[in-house]
């Protein structure tokens, strides 16, 4: 295998090798967060190190990562949503999600045009990036909805985490351009919800209604702030 590839293979082991539970006969080339099971050792093969990292390898990123925000764009959020499903029931460990939207953002697009939205938005998800951990998978599901995957993370340690964003966005000093090019100091903040996988979430739509369903109720409360059940 060269440097950009890497490849599985059994060697006629009793237990077998897995790929995202699809049985490895012959040699096998290894995709990103790919996940590989040998016996009853279950691993996750992370082919980059970090969301930079991917964005810098521009014929993968194009088909994985939100141009305007640079995190990753909804179908890959939904398709790795789906595998860690799979992947949560299999290893027993948790799985929780944090749903989140930016408050009041159409009066944002309002006040200053469609391009201060956009920077909002781009700085909004840099905040939220210097935040979540290595293994995390943020992406942009919405117009200015935003998905965080938490693998092995129980419902209250996702909690922590997303009260550790929410405060991170309402302490930041946005400054906005508006279109007669004046710079604006703009106050943003977030709604979010969070859900641990349960036993009746069977697809990453059912998954993520539970917590969309919990970040209606932090607009209905007042908005800034985090429900988790």
């Amino acid at each position: 295998a060269n440097a950009d590839i890497f490849e599985i293979e059994d060697l006629g082991s009793s237990n077998g090798t897995f790929v995202n539970d699809q049985k490895v006969t012959g040699r096998l080339a290894l995709k990103h967060r790919d996940h590989v099971r040998f016996g009853n050792v279950l691993m996750r093969f992370n082919a980059y190190e970090d969301l930079e990292t991917i964005c810098e390898d521009e014929g993968w990123s194009r088909s994985v990562v939100d141009a305007g925000t640079q995190t990753f764009n909804k179908r890959y959020v939904l398709d790795n949503l789906e595998a860690e499903i799979k992947f949560s029931r299999s290893s027993t460990r948790p799985l929780s999600v944090i749903y989140f939207d930016l408050d009041f953002f159409k009066k944002v697009n309002d006040t200053y045009g469609h391009n201060g939205g956009d920077h909002v938005l781009r700085e909004t998800a840099n905040v939220v990036k210097s935040v979540v951990r290595k293994d995390d998978i943020f992406g942009r599901v919405g117009g200015e909805e935003f998905v965080i995957i938490l693998p092995n993370t129980p419902a209250r340690k996702a909690v922590e985490l997303a009260e550790r964003i929410r405060s991170a966005i309402e302490a930041h000093p946005f400054i906005v351009t508006n279109e007669a090019g004046q710079q604006l100091q703009h106050k943003q903040t977030l709604s979010l919800g969070v859900a641990e996988l349960g036993g009746a979430q069977n697809t990453a739509a059912e998954f993520l209604e539970v917590a969309d369903q919990r970040l209606y109720k932090s607009k209905q409360g007042g908005r800034n702030r985090v429900t988790a059940e």
